[in-house]
């Protein structure tokens, strides 16, 4: 799938989940509820600055394989989290694409197997080393770890 196919399918993905943000904002206020209203609020505004760390990594092609992986793990009714404690810098740009087709099939792997079984949420915990790249798939336990060298050409 090229960038422009991803780059689509993350921004359909985005204008449906604030219009349906949305609409269950204005249906709680319509009925009184301005406490679930705000809570709605408040879960809206937290994937967005979620979704905000992910524009800064140094890596744009895999922050767009982040974005359409959460994408697709939602319409599965899967919550992806992202705990980015690297912005991926210093890879050059073969590199960074390999790692985002890398990244890619581990998060399919992933989500084929949630959806066949008890859905479970998911987090990927991105690190940095002196080694490289670590980047942990979770679950109720451990899923799978993908190591990264640093200067993969």
């Amino acid at each position: 799938m090229g960038a422009g196919e991803q780059a689509l399918i993350v921004l359909r993905a985005w204008r449906h989940e604030l219009a349906n943000d949305l609409q269950s904002i204005t249906g709680w206020l319509q009925v009184g509820r301005g406490d679930r209203a705000l809570e709605v609020a408040w879960a809206a505004a937290d994937r967005l600055h979620s979704q905000g760390a992910l524009l800064h990594l140094k890596a744009p092609s895999v922050a767009l394989t982040l974005l359409e992986a959460r994408a697709r793990a939602r319409r599965n009714g899967i919550t992806l989290g992202l705990n980015l404690g690297s912005d991926l810098s210093g890879l050059g740009q073969e590199a960074e694409f390999r790692l985002a087709e890398a990244i890619s099939r581990l998060l399919e792997e992933a989500l084929a197997q949630q959806s066949g079984e008890a859905r479970a949420d998911l987090n990927l915990v991105v690190a940095e080393d002196s080694g490289g790249y670590r980047f942990d798939l979770e679950s109720q336990g451990p899923v799978a770890t993908l190591r990264w060298p640093r200067g993969t050409a």
